[in-house]
């Protein structure tokens, strides 16, 4: 029952996700960015609750954004992955661990690399994403709610 909470806590936080609009349109790169956050859990190329901007496995991350994102707006500009990993934090269930809490913040990719040491999901989060069926349920959720898949344009 606990965890039944939990999944539609989260569910609910994820369909509340904040999407900037530019002109007019809606900018769906922190859906995407959820859901490459999911894959690569699933493709075990983050294996811990830590997301490292521009270390580790960090390349392959933004290939799976970068791919996840042509899939599902392949006529979209792609935003680029410090958006999402920055902004994601107003969202409440991604943080960012800081060298130094009195640096101001900013979205870009030298305050990242100089001031966040990584990122990490809610541990709650963290351990429910660690079940295949829970991983599926919430990526089926951001492609219902947000994304439009390639063959039905």
């Amino acid at each position: 029952m606990a965890n039944q909470l939990r999944i539609k806590y989260y569910s609910d936080a994820f369909l509340k996700l904040h999407c900037a609009q530019v002109r007019g349109r809606k900018i769906f790169a922190k859906p995407i960015f959820v859901f490459s956050v999911i894959q690569a859990i699933e493709d075990k190329v983050v294996t811990e609750n830590k997301f490292e901007y521009g270390k580790g496995n960090f390349e392959q991350f933004r290939e799976i954004y970068k791919d996840t994102y042509m899939s599902y707006q392949p006529n979209e500009y792609l935003t680029p992955i410090f958006k999402p990993y920055f902004h994601l934090t107003t969202d409440g269930f991604w943080h960012h661990k800081v060298l130094d809490d009195n640096v101001p913040k900013k979205s870009s990719t030298t305050y990242l690399k100089d001031n966040v040491s990584y990122a990490y999901l809610d541990e709650a989060l963290w351990d429910l994403l660690q079940e295949p069926s829970v991983r599926e349920q919430y990526r089926e959720l951001i492609v219902n709610f947000f994304l439009r898949p390639k063959t039905e344009e």
